[in-house]
């Protein structure tokens, strides 16, 4: 037995100091809603993306590891990064040789423009973000695909990240596909919706590929268990594996202390922030702004959160090519107390203290907690506050509790929720600029928009993964940036 496990270990499985992990055995994994689709065209929701990634590779992909480092672009089915052509109005990548789908037939060149017309044709997202494309030429004797764009675009190869890019058997068809997956190259292979389950991932026993990992269980099922407060109780009397989310909040202290062994928090691409109108006043007033900055009580939005947030100043996320640490921060210690006092002198130094000012408080009741905080805040510091009354007052407020949460880990699209058009044009010109290296010049946007207040950054959205007594949580288990819970990861005890 020793033996065999020794061999099990090293057939592509999560190895290192933690020592080989076991392969075999089945994981099930309870979902709090079903995958929005199990085609790679069409898959969208979280729970579609997180299991479908590992059944559909795509000619880029980022590196399996948690943090910064799993925000890395690596190649997938590609040998190396595509090659920047006429000033990144084209680029060429070249597939690897002897790929083969999880139905044994070989992956051909031309495979990759087929996925791509498939997912524009079924998908209007994937038309939208694809539709740079003016066209694709294929070179299937040297396995070259040359993608010819519009326009420049430097960052294409991100978009070679989705799976909308994940090449398909000829004769694939363009309809939705759920009920029978077509093949793909990964780790698993998908069965689709069987036996009550949302979906089945079989692990192929001949996968190889340079930098993805083969997997250690020898299936994954996903199982629908709408309730938190069920999943969370089946998943610790072990009638579910795993689950992935906040657990019931009466159970939390209990589930933090008692079952710490196997319940892990990893904070995710989710950046909550306050958004301001820089339009109209008092915010017009940067004064105004950072008073706001200097007042926020991050224990307090903490407990608002449940406990689920992972306090920040940047508006860049550390997992985010481009994040570099403000430290210390221009508004104080994340973790420390608010400076109420230095807040309410620079509300009283402009001209704007007293003024009216209507807070968003969503529907939600975290949301309206976030709300119900914003008004006793702002009162505090000299000004007069009320919550949204109406869906005009929640559309016209001059402060809102946003998260956003892009579709890729890339700084982009966290500073381009500030309004303020300087910005905005800074950050398409880093977007488009293919000549000097961009991570320091994000780095300063970054520091530019928090110290400048333009919107006020709190922290991460941070999730929690509560493990069965079946499975390993010390040496097998990894969180990715981008979608969440790695299911190849996981192995029994």
């Amino acid at each position: 037995m020793a033996c065999a496990l020794a061999v099990a270990g090293c057939d592509g499985g999560i190895t290192g100091d933690r020592g080989d992990a076991i392969q075999g055995g089945s994981v099930l994994v309870g979902l709090a809603q079903p995958p929005n689709s199990l085609d790679p065209a069409l898959a969208s929701s979280p729970e579609a993306l997180q299991a479908l990634w590992l059944a559909y590779t795509p000619p880029m992909t980022y590196r399996r590891a948690e943090g910064a480092q799993g925000s890395q672009l690596m190649p997938g089915l590609a040998e190396s990064k595509p090659e920047s052509l006429e000033g990144a109005t084209a680029f060429r990548l070249t597939l690897r040789d002897d790929l083969t789908y999880s139905d044994g037939r070989p992956v051909l060149a031309a495979d990759v423009p087929r996925a791509i017309r498939r997912s524009r044709a079924l998908n209007p997202a994937a038309r939208r973000a694809l539709a740079g494309i003016e066209g694709i030429e294929v070179d299937e004797r040297r396995r070259t695909v040359r993608i010819q764009l519009r326009t420049p675009d430097p960052e294409f190869p991100d978009l070679l990240t989705t799976l909308w890019t994940a090449p398909v058997p000829p004769g694939t068809p363009t309809r939705d596909l759920s009920r029978t997956p077509v093949a793909g190259v990964g780790p698993y292979r998908l069965e689709g919706r069987t036996r009550g389950r949302s979906y089945v991932l079989t692990r192929r026993r001949d996968f190889r590929l340079p930098g993805v990992p083969a997997g250690n269980a020898d299936s994954v099922a996903g199982t629908v268990v709408a309730s938190r407060n069920r999943r969370t109780n089946q998943t610790l009397a072990g009638l579910l594996d795993v689950t992935q989310g906040e657990p019931p909040v009466a159970r939390l202290p209990q589930i933090r202390s008692e079952y710490k062994s196997r319940y892990r928090e990893f904070a995710t691409l989710t950046s909550l922030y306050v958004a301001f109108d820089l339009d109209r006043p008092p915010f017009t007033d940067q004064d105004v702004r950072r008073a706001v900055g200097f007042a926020l009580d991050l224990r307090t939005l903490g407990q608002i959160q449940d406990g689920f947030l992972s306090p920040g100043c940047n508006a860049i996320p550390p997992q985010v090519p481009g994040h570099v640490e403000i430290d210390p921060c221009p508004y104080g210690t994340r973790d420390g107390d608010p400076d109420l006092v230095r807040a309410e002198e620079l509300v009283r130094g402009s001209r704007e203290r007293r003024a009216r000012v209507v807070v968003d408080g969503g529907a939600t009741p975290r949301a309206a907690a976030l709300g119900r905080y914003g008004v006793q805040t702002l009162e505090k510091i000299g000004l007069r506050a009320r919550l949204a009354r109406t869906a005009r007052d929640r559309l016209r407020a001059h402060m809102r509790f946003n998260g956003i949460t892009p579709a890729m880990p890339r700084p982009a699209p966290y500073l381009d929720v500030v309004t303020d058009s300087g910005v905005r044009s800074d950050v398409g010109a880093l977007q488009r600029d293919t000549e000097t290296p961009k991570g320091p010049r994000w780095a300063a946007l970054d520091r530019d928009v928090v110290e400048g207040a333009l919107i006020a950054p709190f922290g991460l959205q941070t999730t929690g993964v509560l493990l069965s007594e079946r499975l390993d949580a010390d040496r097998c288990l990894r969180f990715h940036p981008v979608y969440g819970l790695d299911f190849s990861s996981l192995c029994l005890s």
